[in-house]
């Protein structure tokens, strides 16, 4: 039959102590980087909507400039149609 040695000894304490201390500090670092990550992600969310602004008047601005083409090109023709119109 085996023996087992039920007795804690300083190793198996420090030993034990060292782990856990190791996990709790490779938790704080993953804490440290979310939190990190969680604010970039903010500026990034920031960002896209400052370009999302952006080009939504980018389309505004190139609508506005269709109308004005169009309406120059319905000039000229009417222009053309009727040279003896002086608008």
């Amino acid at each position: 039959m085996i023996d087992i040695d039920y007795t804690i000894s300083l190793g198996a304490i420090i030993n034990t102590a060292v782990i856990a201390a190791g996990g709790l500090m490779t938790l704080g670092a993953l804490r440290y980087q979310l939190k990190s990550l969680d604010q970039r992600l903010a500026d990034l969310e920031s960002e896209a909507k400052t370009q999302t602004e952006i080009l939504t008047t980018l389309a505004r601005q190139d609508a506005r400039l269709d109308g004005l083409d169009t309406r120059f090109n319905d000039l000229i023709a009417h222009l053309i149609r009727n040279p003896e119109c002086h608008l």
